[in-house]
């Protein structure tokens, strides 16, 4: 008999009585199901409320079994996101706790003072000085016989001049150093920068006398200017120990090209070989051939003329 049905074939009439099926489940029925498979949920370790026990008889049964499962994925995840949000509050606390770096570097210097402070007894001052006597040099024995030979008193020389004296001369030294470097390149500067000279002319005749002032108008003022490099396009800009002669080359270098041509064609022109192996000999003549040559006439005569020839 289980052949036969499974055998059976489908008919319109028995889809419709599945989809009657579903229809016939109330909320009511869904919430008591709902409700008794939550139950494992609170009490999992009575196995007679266990999911897995539960056969769902429809598709709609295992649909609510399956959403059940993930609401527990649900409340894992959710769990772990609170203890996440937890930890990190925490270390947001003893961030903010943390001061600034400034701060912190006061702290260090404050704390290096103190112990840089500290009153050392007199005892142990005491016997550094004689440690110290111990290790010198200078004997006072040995000191007044050698006087005795040499007929000398000696005496401890003190240096006049110590390291600090020492380190404020070479820098002040260094500071004129720097100040006449200054001094210099500003004078070049001013020289180098672009000139504009303005005369006043001052009137004439009516226009003019000593007691009257010139006044300076669009037509009696003449300005001459003369090229020069700005102090901000210099290439020496901003380097404050460097100076840089840019006229040092002008002379060198070829600025203006001739009449009709271009960059490229004129360094074509200046690359061109004159060689005899390289062109026929006629071009090779062209190359070499000169200007027209002015045929040579004989210089005239050169006649000396005196009073007395005229008188004769």
């Amino acid at each position: 008999m289980s052949r036969e049905k499974n055998n059976k074939l489908l008919t319109l009439d028995d889809l419709n009585n599945q989809r009657n099926i579903y229809e016939d489940y109330t909320k009511d029925d869904q919430q008591a199901l709902r409700a008794l498979l939550q139950q494992d949920i609170e009490k999992p370790d009575d196995q007679s409320y266990k999911i897995k026990t539960i056969v769902p008889r429809n598709e709609l049964e295992r649909n609510m079994l399956n959403s059940l499962k993930n609401d527990k994925k649900d409340f894992i995840q959710i769990a772990n996101e609170k203890v996440k949000i937890a930890e990190f509050d925490k270390k947001m606390k003893r961030i903010k706790n943390i001061k600034s770096r400034s701060y912190r570097k006061h702290l260090k210097m404050s704390k290096k003072r103190k112990t840089n402070e500290l009153e050392v007894p007199d005892h142990i001052l005491e016997n550094i000085s004689e440690q110290k006597k111990e290790k010198a040099f200078y004997n006072e024995e040995m000191a007044a016989k050698v006087g005795k030979i040499m007929k000398i008193d000696l005496e401890e020389s003190e240096s006049t001049d110590s390291e600090c004296d020492l380190m404020k001369n070479d820098s002040e030294n260094f500071d004129d150093h720097l100040n006449l470097f200054n001094m210099e390149k500003k004078e070049i500067v001013d020289k180098d920068k672009p000139k504009e000279d303005v005369n006043v002319l001052p009137g004439w005749g009516n226009w003019g006398g000593r007691t009257l002032e010139t006044i300076q108008t669009s037509a009696n003022t003449i300005k001459t200017f003369e090229d020069g490099i700005a102090p901000k396009k210099r290439k020496d800009f901003g380097l404050s120990r460097v100076i840089i002669n840019e006229k040092a080359l002008e002379n060198n270098i070829k600025v203006k090209l001739p009449y009709g041509f271009t960059k490229s064609e004129y360094e074509a022109w200046l690359n061109i070989p004159v060689t005899r192996q390289a062109y026929s000999h006629k071009i090779f003549d062209r190359f070499i051939k000169k200007g027209k040559a002015k045929k040579q006439v004989p210089m005239d005569t050169i006649e000396f003329k005196s009073n007395v020839d005229d008188i004769l």
